[in-house]
């Protein structure tokens, strides 16, 4: 990519996350208002941010992040949602209903 397409992506992101900052809404809703792809403001805050966990390692086979639960995170009966590439999002997933999940997953990529 050409450095002056990536400065300038730096420079559209920067402003996103800075505003983003300033209105004090979540991340989700500021992307819905703002027309932008949720997964995208999220790579991109945590460039500038840094992140102090290692990134997951993906199968090159699947494409899948290896997903480990650890259920002292898991608040009330909610379950587990997963947030897609193109903004959909699968809430109220567990063991009960993830053959569902899997299903869905393989139909939409």
């Amino acid at each position: 990519m050409e450095t002056s397409r990536l400065d300038e992506l730096n420079n559209y992101w920067m402003q996103q996350v800075t505003a983003w900052k300033a209105s004090g809404m979540p991340q989700t809703t500021f992307c819905k208002e703002h027309n932008l792809i949720y997964h995208r403001f999220i790579y991109w805050k945590l460039k500038f941010e840094g992140s102090s966990q290692p990134s997951p390692s993906v199968d090159s086979h699947s494409g899948f992040v290896k997903v480990v639960s650890d259920p002292s995170s898991f608040q009330g009966d909610s379950g587990l949602t997963i947030n897609l590439p193109n903004g959909a999002m699968l809430e109220g997933l567990s063991e009960a209903n993830l053959d569902l999940a899997c299903q869905l997953i393989k139909r939409l990529s």
